[in-house]
C-alpha cells in the first residue's frame, strides 16, 4: 500500500469516525432530553464548521467536497435524533417526550422541501439558481429544520426572498457567488433562529 493510499484510507476512517461521533452526540443529547437546551447553538456551530470554507472563500473552496461534508453532517445529526426518540419511546419507555425525534424528522422534511423548491426553480427560472450547490442548500435546509416549525417557516421565507435578491443583484449588474451568498445568508438565518428561544 503506497503512502498516498494509506493517507486516503486513514482520512476516510477519520471522516467516518467524526460522523459517528456527531450522530452519537445527537443521540445522547436527545436521549437525555438536553437537545432543546443545547441543540440550536450546536446546529449553528456545525453549519459554520461544515460550510465555513464556502462562506469564507466562495468558489475558491472545494465546493463539492464541502457540500458533501455539510449534508452528511446534518444527516448524521438527524439520524441520531430520530434513533434517540425510537429508543426513548420503545425500549426505555422514558418519560422524555419525542421532541428530539420530531426535530430529526423536521430536518429531513426541510431538506426534502428545499430539494423540491430547487427542482421547481431549475425548471422554471434556472438562471436564479445557477451556480448554487445543491448539497450546501440541503444542509442549510436541514439545519433550519432542526428548529422545528419556526425553522420550516423561516426556510419558506428564505426561499421566497432568495429569487427576489437574485433579481435585484442582476438588475444592478453585480455578479455574485450564489453558493457563498446562500451559505452566508443561511448562517445569519440559523443564528436568528437560535436566538428565538431567548425571546420566548
Amino acid at each position: 500500500m503506497t503512502s498516498s493510499s494509506q493517507k486516503a484510507h486513514s482520512h476516510s476512517w477519520l471522516t467516518t469516525s467524526c460522523y459517528l461521533l456527531l450522530s452519537g452526540a445527537a443521540f445522547l443529547l436527545g436521549l437525555a432530553g438536553l437537545w432543546p437546551a443545547y441543540g440550536p447553538s450546536l446546529m449553528c456551530c456545525l453549519f459554520l464548521i461544515a460550510a465555513g470554507p464556502v462562506i469564507a472563500f466562495g468558489k475558491r473552496a472545494n465546493v463539492e467536497a464541502v457540500g458533501f461534508r455539510a449534508v452528511t453532517i446534518m444527516g448524521a445529526v438527524a439520524l441520531g435524533l430520530v434513533a434517540s426518540s425510537f429508543l426513548n419511546a420503545g425500549l426505555l419507555q422514558s418519560p422524555q417526550d419525542a421532541g428530539a425525534g420530531g426535530t430529526g424528522g423536521f430536518m429531513f422534511a426541510s431538506a426534502l422541501e428545499m430539494w423540491l423548491i430547487l427542482r421547481q426553480m431549475q425548471r422554471s427560472i434556472p438562471e436564479l439558481v445557477e451556480g448554487l450547490d445543491m448539497k450546501i442548500a440541503l444542509s442549510a435546509a436541514a439545519a433550519a429544520g432542526s428548529f422545528g416549525l419556526f425553522g420550516l417557516l423561516a426556510l419558506l421565507l428564505f426561499c421566497a426572498a432568495g429569487p427576489v435578491a437574485g433579481l435585484w443583484f442582476r438588475a444592478k449588474g453585480w455578479r455574485v457567488d450564489t453558493t457563498g451568498l446562500f451559505a452566508s445568508c443561511a448562517l445569519v438565518m440559523l443564528s436568528a433562529l437560535a436566538f428565538i428561544p431567548n425571546l420566548i
